[in-house]
């Protein structure tokens, strides 16, 4: 809905703090868009309230520009990705090694998001001599220069599970994985639902339950100097089904962190919002962070 109405000029605007019975990341129509809005909410299954005048703060979107980085590696968690923008309204262009290296993504793009995977293929991608010449290598430092210029002049880059080892290792970033270390035999999670504990006042939280089962597949966990943690794992048992070995490594840790860049930010995943297309549940942390890119304040 909201995409749709981007896309045909309508103004949406978003608060971002609680207010009565409105809450913070509620969507905000002019009436006078009340026509277009009557036309797409039978066909979406979407209820719409009439507001009186609402003060809370907010701040107003744009139709996002989004850039999906798609390296040459065949990662499946790309296409995933790519299914659910589509299913969603959100517009996006591939990007690959060779685009982000040029630099000057400011210029076309709002948000940047990495699929998950090992940072390695990130940076290093394929070997020489493996395939093509135009298909074989990474980001290498042309591309970390890029994306640093990238959110630090205001850009948004979202990072999903393993593809955040590459962010903060390359970018500096204050952020530990306090399980990066540990062997199988100490802590281990093969593809569970865990529970985490969100701040849904945080852009990020908007319209997410306070408790969010989530997907974790051999994903981080992180300690942080810097970074706003915006969901941890709970003081006692994160587990809700499957299985999980090493739980007291990973208690009161943070799985999603918004980090500054400069006048931008790396909004870091420590599990998968859109897992394999079936977590819907979480789609929207994923949506959040998005928007972070087109968000203005009014």
């Amino acid at each position: 809905m909201v995409n749709a109405l981007l896309g045909s000029g309508v103004d949406v605007f978003r608060t971002t703090k609680s207010s009565g019975c409105i809450e913070a990341g509620s969507f905000l129509i002019p009436l006078d868009a009340a026509a277009k809005v009557a036309e797409l909410a039978p066909d979406l299954g979407i209820i719409v309230e009439t507001a009186g005048e609402v003060l809370a703060p907010k701040v107003k979107l744009s139709l996002p520009r989004i850039g999906v980085y798609k390296g040459y590696r065949g990662i499946g968690d790309e296409g995933w990705l790519r299914l659910v923008l589509e299913q969603y309204g959100f517009p996006f262009v591939s990007v690959t090694n060779q685009r982000i290296r040029r630099g000057g993504l400011a210029k076309e793009f709002d948000t940047i998001i990495f699929p998950s995977q090992p940072g390695q293929f990130i940076r290093d991608g394929n070997r020489p001599g493996s395939l093509p010449p135009e298909y074989v290598g990474g980001l290498g430092s042309e591309g970390k220069e890029a994306m640093a210029e990238f959110m630090e002049s205001g850009g948004v880059g979202v990072f999903i599970d393993g593809a955040t080892g590459w962010v903060i290792s390359e970018l500096g970033l204050g952020c530990t994985n306090v399980v990066g270390d540990k062997k199988p035999q100490e802590f281990f999670v093969p593809g569970s639902i865990l529970k985490t504990i969100i701040d849904t006042e945080h852009p990020l939280g908007y319209g997410l339950p306070r408790e969010l089962p989530v997907v974790f597949q051999r994903s981080p966990a992180w300690d942080t100097v810097d970074g706003s943690v915006v969901a941890r794992y709970p003081a006692t048992e994160p587990l809700l089904s499957g299985w999980l070995l090493g739980s007291q490594f990973i208690l009161n840790k943070a799985s999603l962190i918004d980090y500054p860049v400069g006048k931008g930010k790396a909004v870091l995943f420590g599990w998968n919002p859109y897992f394999r297309a079936q977590a819907r549940g979480t789609y929207k942390a994923l949506f959040n962070s998005i928007y972070l890119g087109s968000s203005r304040e009014v």
